[in-house]
């Protein structure tokens, strides 16, 4: 029962909801980002003043609880379940992603709270959920939805949350160094109390520092893969659009959306990446100084944009190029043999 719940049901009709309202809000905002990217631009590099926490820190701090999974692991099995045309339709989801994600940082933004004493912010879908329902006269609804929401915001960080996370890190030093599971965990964990013993602006210091070097070190890997088969790119471009539209494995589904595995473990891994749509990321947009809502979504959109635009796309044409095989029950094992 709870196999055909998590398979059929949270696997195949989350990822259609999300990118319905993706596309409802997509059309709602008038394709504003795709149509005026400069203005985006301009608006997010504005300077901010405030000695709280910036927008652009607060963008790290979201990006730090998105970025490494999704991109390695999430790519990976995607390309081993759904073939390299599941690199396509992540693409689609992203630009849907982005606006799905700026709609929620804004009202993350828009419904947060300030402590009175400190005078930092703080907020999250669970507010907005709860405002919502309050101005309509259903605040019992209201208080229960956004319970239930930040109980299973709880709850997922004490299991998938970090259980994905420290899985895929055990894995690659087990396979790379034999190093044991139970080390690097217990290692790791050690690291993450020293992180999380501050306050937010401390956090957010901190990945403001390492996110950026994190990101750039990793494209720099990845650059430097790719030119050692630079001769190879354009034919992964092709191959990805080539099977992108292969219908021949179709299983059927929700309004088409079903008819390719590619598309929907595509989309699926997609979103697990820039994890929009699923309220975590504006709880740290949520915390920022800005004063503009609608500008501190921009960020969003960048988020996703690095996120799953750029480092997902390097790590797939990386693993393409590689051609690992026999390692598709190991997506870890298989990134890291296709950068060796």
């Amino acid at each position: 029962m709870l196999e055909f719940i998590n398979t059929y049901i949270l696997g195949n009709l989350t990822p259609v909801f999300l990118m319905a309202a993706g596309i409802y809000f997509l059309f709602r905002l008038k394709f504003f980002y795709i149509r005026h990217p400069i203005k985006v631009l301009s608006a997010m590099l504005e300077k901010n003043k405030s000695a709280g926490i910036s927008p652009f820190r607060a963008v790290t701090l979201a990006l730090a609880g998105t970025l490494g999974v999704g991109n390695i692991v999430g790519v990976a099995s995607a390309i081993a379940m759904g073939g390299y045309g599941a690199i396509f339709w992540m693409w689609v989801s992203a630009l849907l992603a982005m606006i799905l994600k700026y709609a929620e940082i804004v009202l993350a933004v828009s419904h947060r709270r300030t402590d009175p004493v400190s005078g930092e912010h703080y907020g999250g879908a669970m507010y907005y959920i709860r405002d919502l329902f309050n101005c309509r006269g259903h605040e019992l609804c209201g208080i229960l939805l956004a319970g239930v929401f930040a109980l299973f915001c709880i709850i997922n960080s004490l299991t998938m949350g970090c259980v994905v996370q420290i899985n895929a890190i055990s894995r690659s030093f087990m396979g790379v160094f034999d190093l044991s599971p139970v080390l690097i965990g217990a290692a790791t964990a050690l690291v993450c109390v020293f992180i999380i013993s501050g306050n937010a602006k401390k956090i957010s210091g901190f990945t403001e520092k390492i996110i950026p070097v994190i990101t750039l070190g990793y494209l720099g890997v990845s650059v430097a893969a790719l030119s050692v088969r630079s001769d190879q790119i354009g034919d992964a471009f092709r191959v990805i659009f080539e099977q992108a539209f292969d219908f021949r494995s179709a299983a059927g589904g929700v309004l088409g959306f079903m008819f390719s595995r590619a598309m929907r473990l595509g989309s699926m891994r997609g979103l697990m990446s820039n994890e929009a749509g699923c309220g975590t990321a504006p709880t740290a947009h949520a915390a920022s100084d800005t004063n503009s809502p609608s500008k501190q979504g921009f960020w969003g959109i960048f988020e996703v944009f690095v996120d799953t635009i750029v480092l997902c796309t390097i790590t797939a044409l990386v693993i393409i190029i590689g051609r690992v095989d026999g390692y598709e029950n190991d997506p870890m094992m298989m990134t890291i043999k296709a950068y060796s």
